[in-house]
């Protein structure tokens, strides 16, 4: 793959550095792809096609573990809990608010 692109010293830089991770995370991994495929978007390669299929299905298969539930969706849900209106007495005293 690397040797079939224009950009393969870029690719190979890429390679270098996700090697010398020594931990390696799902992240790590989405990153290093994403990047690969920025940098192979003006090849036309049978390579690029598959691993454009396997990042929208790595992307498909952790969507529940990074995007659901992003905010709260119960009944206690700080985006569903009732607006309450300040109510101040007449007589309240003037304070400084610092």
């Amino acid at each position: 793959m690397i040797a079939q692109s224009a950009n393969a010293v870029f690719i190979q830089k890429k390679l270098d550095d996700f090697i010398a991770k020594s931990d390696c995370e799902r992240r790590d991994i989405a990153a290093f792809v994403h990047d690969v495929l920025l940098i192979m978007r003006n090849d036309d390669m049978q390579v690029k096609t598959s691993l454009t299929e396997w990042y929208k299905q790595w992307h498909h298969l952790n969507y529940d573990r990074y995007s659901s539930e992003l905010y709260a969706e119960e009944n206690g849900s700080a985006l569903n809990v009732a607006e309450v209106k300040a109510q101040y007495a007449i007589d309240a005293p003037l304070v400084d608010g610092r």
